[in-house]
């Protein structure tokens, strides 16, 4: 049997978290007794939710904001490798191809019900519906069997070695089963095993999270409450946080020295969330595969990141950045910037004096301006590229749905690289609005799943992100450093590799 500690080898290779900040940044209270346990925890970023429906949204980075109130069978540490979560220990058999999970005893959701087998199967079986997001990350998943009322085993068509960081994120966060049956109400009212529950909101403007006294984790969270206060500009958030309005924000490369020089605290590190360009294959001239290498190649990714993320980023040239497994750095030189290349490829795509296409982009000011760099390097090729700006609930969904050419927004790193290629590029994926995948892409991710070994997995997954880059299914712009801006009350902050958790985190008397 593979056990839970090889499992959590096939994570990742360490990424080095680089700390910088008026006090050199802090990552630990030096004494627990300096915590407030009755503090409220303020923080801001530029996002909340769609929708409190994990298996039923529409929108993927809404799990940033769900796993605050939902409970995943297998959680993450900060360097995105699987630990115990409502699963307290798991065994993938020697074949890759059934799942043993062992639950964890005494948990229960907010409304009281317990988490057991038998709750677990139920939102397995939910999540692997045919209107779940999470659908196609389950699809392997052919039985789910509960032996006793503490076991769970997933029955699997194909080798499942992602499935324990699958597991991690929204498709193994576990709803109340007294709540499925109200999903209108679900939508807006969670009722999970987190370590939060939700008290009131303002949709995408605030919400008010509280401790959940009966988390299965004794003396977590850290504080009583959470606010999650929705500013977009980054330099509303930075003068929130320096007249104490707020103890933490998400960081932007803007900020990060005006935030040094007035003596707060900032700690960031690489991520894995890359800034896309993604294309609808069904519209416009992206059906054709020289129109799409000729667009890769008419960008520059690094006037991207010079100009719209002031260096703090790197040149994207695949989805996995670099030092993160996955990563094939034999990708890097595939697409340098080349207008007369992209010239010649239109020309073979059949459309030599350009064309014109849409694309909806995020409409906050990182996005707009990639998109405004991406605009002018287009223009030199003959192509017109019309911008449809829309909010962050809006423009994923309205390209999903295939009411646009193109996209031009930020991927939301997922616990393993398998999900990223599943999610975008997976004919059957209900965020792939193309309903196509290259040849041999599936076999590439099933070996790639086969093993959990770390060196042997990137090897398989640098196969399948070639085939991805070889058909110009997507441009990624740029990889960037995430992390936060934080007041020196603020103790046991830590970034996340895949997604910060604050059930950690501390805000001192």
């Amino acid at each position: 049997m593979v056990r839970t500690k090889l499992i959590g080898l096939a994570a990742v290779l360490a990424i080095a978290v680089t700390a910088c900040g008026g006090g050199g940044g802090q990552s630990s209270p030096a004494n627990p007794a300096d915590i407030d346990p009755n503090a409220t925890l303020r923080y801001s970023t530029t996002y909340g939710t769609s929708s409190w429906d994990p298996h039923k949204t529409k929108v993927t980075s809404d799990v940033i904001l769900l796993n605050n109130v939902y409970e995943p069978l297998v959680r993450r540490d900060a360097e995105g490798k699987a630990i115990p979560g409502l699963a307290e220990s798991w065994q993938l058999s020697q074949d890759t191809k059934k799942l043993t999970l062992k639950l964890r005893s005494g948990a229960t959701f907010t409304d009281g019900e317990p988490v057991n087998a038998a709750a677990a199967k139920k939102n397995l079986e939910r999540a692997k519906e045919k209107d779940s997001i999470t659908a196609n990350l389950l699809a392997l998943v052919t039985a789910v069997n509960t032996p006793d009322e503490s076991t769970v085993e997933l029955q699997l068509n194909r080798p499942g070695g992602a499935l324990p960081l699958v597991l991690s994120d929204l498709p193994g966060m576990l709803v109340s089963p007294k709540a499925m049956a109200n999903p209108e109400s679900l939508k807006t009212t969670p009722v999970g095993a987190g370590p939060f529950k939700l008290v009131s909101q303002q949709p995408g403007a605030k919400y008010e999270l509280e401790a959940n006294a009966g988390y299965w984790k004794k003396g977590t969270p850290k504080v009583k409450k959470m606010t999650w206060d929705i500013m977009v500009d980054p330099q509303t958030r930075l003068n929130a946080i320096q007249s104490s309005q707020l103890d933490v924000g998400i960081t932007a490369t803007n900020i990060i020295e005006p935030a040094k020089q007035q003596g707060l605290q900032v700690k960031v590190r690489p991520s894995l969330n890359t800034y896309i360009m993604n294309f609808n294959q069904r519209r416009s001239e992206f059906g054709k595969l020289e129109v799409r290498q000729a667009i890769f190649y008419a960008i520059d990714r690094n006037e991207i990141v010079k100009g719209a993320l002031e260096g703090q980023g790197e040149a994207g040239s695949q989805m996995f950045p670099k030092g993160y497994f996955g990563h094939d750095p034999s990708l890097k030189e595939m697409y340098e910037p080349n207008l007369d290349k992209a010239k010649e490829l239109l020309a073979k795509g059949g459309v030599p004096n350009g064309f014109t296409f849409e694309a909806v982009v995020l409409n906050q000011p990182v996005y707009m301006t990639q998109a405004e760099i991406i605009k002018a390097r287009l223009a030199k090729i003959g192509v017109t590229m019309n911008l449809r700006p829309l909010s962050g609930t809006e423009v994923s969904p309205a390209f999903f749905r295939g009411e646009a050419d193109a996209i031009v927004t930020a991927h939301v790193g997922r616990p393993d690289p398998t999900q990223t290629l599943e999610a975008w590029f997976a004919k059957e994926s209900p965020t792939n609005p193309s309903k196509s995948e290259p040849a041999g892409l599936r076999e590439a991710i099933d070996q790639a799943n086969s093993t959990t070994d770390n060196a042997q997995r990137t090897a398989l997954i640098g196969k399948a992100s070639k085939l991805v880059m070889e058909n110009a299914l997507i441009v990624p712009l740029a990889q960037y450093n995430l992390g936060s801006v934080y007041s020196n009350k603020v103790a046991g902050y830590e970034p996340f590799l895949v997604g910060d958790e604050w059930r950690d985190v501390g805000v001192t008397r």
